[in-house]
C-alpha cells in the first residue's frame, strides 16, 4: 500500500505542493495521487517524500485543534449571549411586576376601607410570636396582638391611595425588586493573537516592538526611524513576561509572596526566581562568575508554546543548521526550555533542510554470484613445509617472524582454514588470514 493511500484531497494537494509539484485546480484524488506517485522525487527520494508527509499531517492536526479551539471560544460566547438574554428577561419580568402594583390600588383601598370602620380598633388578630411582632411593629395586648395603626382614631387614616403609598407602614414594607444575578466566566488562555500569525521570531519580536512605541509614543519627544535595540528588548521582555504568567503562575505566585514552591513542580532542581524585571529565571550557584546576567540566570520557556518552536528554529537557522547539542547550547546562553533537548530534537527532525542533507542514499543491488565463483580458502595453495610470515596485529610488517608450515587442519568440507607453525620461537596454531605465503624464483 502505497504512503499517499490514505491521505486526504487537501493533504494530496499540500505534499504535492511541497515537493514543487504544479497542482491543477480541478484535480481529483486520484490525479493527486498519480501525480505524487510518477513524480521523480517520489521516486528518486523516497524518504524526504515520507517526511513532508509526516509534516503535512502534523500541520492539518495544528490546523484543526486551532479551528477547534475556535469552535469552543464561540460556543462560550454563545452561551454567553444566551445567559445575557436570560437576565434581560428576568428584569423585564421585575418591570412588569413593579408596574402591576398599580392593579393592586383598588384592593388596598377597599382594606383601608374596612380598617377605617368604627369597630376595627375591637377586632383581634392571629397570635403571632413576639419576635416576629416586634420586627413588623406590633404591640402585644395580653395573648393577642393588634397593629399600632389601629390605635390611630378613624378620622385620622389615610383616605386616598396617594396617602396610602406615602404612609409610612406602606413604604416600610414595599421592598426593592430582587433581580437574579448571574457570573457568567470565560476563560481564555490564548496570550497574543499576534504570536499564531507569525513564522519567524524576529519578525514577532520586531511586530511588538512597534506595539511598544506605539503604547509609548510621547507627543513632545516623536520618535522616528528604525526600532533600538532597548525597544527590540523591552518588546522581548513584555512577550516573555506575558507568557510566563500564563504558564507558571502557581511557581509566580509563590515566589512573590516568599512561599516554597509544592513538590510537585517540576522546576524545583532549576531553584527558579523572579529579578527586578519580574522576570522568572534559573537560579544557580553562578552569582559571582564573569558571565553576563543573561547566561548565569536564563529566562525560563514552556516547551507547550509556539513561542518555544519559534526560538528554536531562530536559534538553529541563525546558527546554520547546527546539531541538537550545539543549538541547545546556543539557546541557553539566554532561555531555558523546560525539557529543552527533546523540544529541539522535535523541532530540528521537521526541518526539510536537514531532511534533505542527512538523507540517506541508497544501496546498489547486487547481481546473483556467478557458478565458477571459487570458495574461499579453497585455492589457497598451502601444503606442509611451505614457508611463510606470520602476521602479528601489533608489530609493523618487516618485523613479523618467519615460519614453516607443519601441519594442516582441514575442516568437514575439506577447506584449510587453521594450520600449526613453527618459528625461532616456537609452534604456534594459526588462521591462514594470519599468515603471508612467500614465493621464490627458481631463476
Amino acid at each position: 500500500m502505497s504512503i499517499v493511500s490514505k491521505l486526504k484531497k487537501n493533504e494530496l494537494k499540500l505534499v504535492a505542493e511541497k515537493i514543487g509539484l504544479t497542482v491543477p485546480g480541478d484535480a481529483k484524488m486520484i490525479d493527486l495521487k498519480r501525480l505524487i506517485e510518477e513524480s521523480d522525487v517520489f521516486k528518486e527520494d523516497y524518504e524526504f517524500v515520507k517526511s513532508v508527509i509526516e509534516q503535512v499531517l502534523e500541520e492539518v492536526k495544528t490546523q484543526k485543534s486551532q479551528l477547534n479551539g475556535e469552535i469552543e471560544l464561540e460556543r462560550l460566547k454563545l452561551e454567553r449571549v444566551k445567559a445575557e438574554l436570560k437576565l434581560e428577561k428576568l428584569r423585564s419580568s421585575a418591570n412588569n411586576s413593579e408596574t402591576s402594583l398599580n392593579g393592586g390600588e383598588t384592593e388596598a383601598s377597599i382594606d383601608f376601607d374596612t380598617l377605617k370602620e368604627p369597630i376595627v380598633s375591637d377586632k383581634m388578630f392571629q397570635t403571632i410570636d413576639r419576635e416576629t411582632a416586634a420586627h413588623i411593629n406590633i404591640r402585644p395586648s395580653g395573648d393577642w396582638f393588634r397593629p399600632l395603626q389601629l390605635e390611630v382614631p378613624a378620622v385620622n387614616f389615610p383616605r386616598y391611595v396617594d396617602e396610602i403609598h406615602n404612609c409610612e407602614p406602606y413604604q416600610r414594607e414595599l421592598k426593592d425588586n430582587q433581580i437574579e444575578s448571574m457570573c457568567f466566566l470565560v476563560q481564555n488562555n490564548e496570550i497574543l493573537p499576534i504570536i499564531d500569525k507569525c513564522s519567524s521570531f524576529l519578525k514577532l519580536q520586531g511586530v511588538l516592538a512597534w506595539c511598544v512605541r506605539f503604547k509609548e509614543k510621547n507627543p513632545l519627544q516623536i520618535t522616528t526611524g528604525n526600532l533600538t535595540v532597548a525597544e527590540l528588548s523591552t518588546a522581548l521582555l513584555s512577550l516573555v513576561r506575558k507568557v510566563q504568567s500564563v504558564y507558571f503562575t502557581t511557581e509566580i505566585w509563590c515566589i512573590e509572596r516568599g512561599q516554597q514552591l509544592p513538590d510537585s513542580i517540576n522546576l524545583l532542581t532549576l531553584s527558579p526566581f523572579l529579578d527586578e524585571r519580574k522576570i522568572l529565571c534559573v537560579g544557580g550557584r553562578l552569582r559571582h562568575s564573569n558571565l553576563p546576567a543573561e547566561q548565569k540566570d536564563p529566562m525560563l520557556i514552556p516547551n507547550n508554546h509556539l513561542i518555544c518552536d519559534l526560538i528554536v528554529k531562530h536559534y538553529h537557522f541563525s546558527y546554520l543548521h547546527t546539531g541538537t547539542e550545539a543549538t541547545l547550547a546556543n539557546i541557553r546562553a539566554k532561555f531555558w526550555i523546560v525539557n529543552g533537548r527533546s523540544k529541539v530534537k522535535r523541532v530540528i527532525k521537521q526541518c526539510i533542510e536537514c531532511l534533505k542533507v542527512s538523507a540517506k542514499g541508497k544501496n546498489q543491488m547486487m547481481a546473483d554470484l556467478p557458478s565458477a565463483r571459487s570458495h574461499s580458502f579453497r585455492n589457497c595453495n598451502l601444503s606442509i613445509e611451505a614457508v611463510l610470515v606470520k602476521g602479528e596485529d601489533n608489530s609493523k610488517l618487516l618485523n613479523w617472524n618467519l615460519a614453516k608450515i607443519v601441519e594442516v587442519h582441514p575442516g568437514t568440507d575439506d577447506i584449510t582454514r587453521v594450520v600449526t607453525l613453527k618459528t625461532g620461537k616456537g609452534v604456534y596454531k594459526r588462521p591462514v588470514t594470519k599468515i603471508v605465503k612467500l614465493t621464490f624464483n627458481c631463476n
